[in-house]
């Protein structure tokens, strides 16, 4: 499948290992350093199983706090590697897929690992009344470029989230709460395998995978915790201050109030 490039979306919360906000993805954190090489290695075993099915390029867009955690000298094939969190996502129309590293459940999700949406300060989204996390928004933000979303690698419900909203996706959970709401985690090497060969199988079916699109107009309604965040974020992005804490952005398209939505740079965990 030469000329297959793959966009890779790469978050913390959702990896191999990742447990703690305190101990393991907040950069102070005193096991962030191995949490970067946790992340880098779910992405490496992500590249090489879709390398193995055809895709000759990734394009990755490092999403988690500052967006300066891949260790790109532990990559061993080509890519580019968008760090710093700029505007420009790096989506574009001919890309032939999607794989979401690290992702997580939305926020409020009971039995979700390190559950959010994008912000810690943001307590619900609803992108055309339909509550979505990160990952739905992710994917209507690449299906408005005719991209879909291939690969989810994340906890349990995380996973979940993704199948409930596409269908039949690849995904690898990677972590899951027990009866006791305690954390079990798949070994590195079993996760590893599991996500190269879910990789593998995802690109193989590139092209019976189909967009998330949504169709019109669009409205993206964020419920805030409290009005001084919905007040920051309504400087920063503009849209229309709804009751005490909710901000309302709306637009033509999909794309329009992504783009608008990327300028309120809630997009720190």
């Amino acid at each position: 499948m030469a000329g297959t490039e793959v966009y890779i979306l790469c978050d913390m919360e959702g990896i191999t290992g990742a447990v703690s906000y305190q101990m393991d993805v907040f950069p102070n954190a005193p096991n962030y350093s191995k949490a970067r090489r946790w992340l880098t290695d779910d992405l490496e075993a992500a590249m090489q199983g879709a390398h193995e099915a055809g895709a000759d390029h990734f394009t990755v867009y490092d999403m988690h706090f500052h967006g300066a955690n891949v260790m790109a000298d532990h990559l061993h094939l080509p890519c580019t590697i968008i760090r710093g969190k700029p505007l420009v996502s790096g989506m574009r129309r001919g890309i032939k897929g999607m794989f979401m590293i690290g992702l997580h459940a939305m926020a409020g999700t009971e039995r979700g690992v390190l559950p959010h949406t994008y912000n810690h300060e943001i307590e619900r989204i609803e992108l055309n009344g339909m509550a979505v996390g990160e990952i739905g928004i992710e994917a209507a933000a690449a299906g408005s470029y005719g991209i879909p979303l291939l690969l989810v690698v994340g906890d349990e419900e995380g996973c979940e989230e993704a199948r409930t909203l596409l269908g039949p996706i690849e995904t690898v959970a990677v972590k899951w709460l027990d009866d006791h709401r305690k954390v079990v985690l798949k070994s590195d090497e079993e996760a590893r395998q599991e996500i190269f060969d879910a990789a593998q199988r995802a690109v193989a079916r590139t092209s019976k995978q189909k967009p998330l699109r949504i169709s019109g107009r669009c409205e993206l309604r964020i419920a805030c915790k409290d009005a001084s965040f919905r007040d920051k974020l309504h400087e920063k992005c503009g849209g229309e201050p709804e009751g005490s804490d909710s901000l309302i952005l709306q637009g033509p398209d999909m794309r329009t109030v992504y783009e608008q939505f990327r300028k309120s740079q809630v997009r720190t965990a």
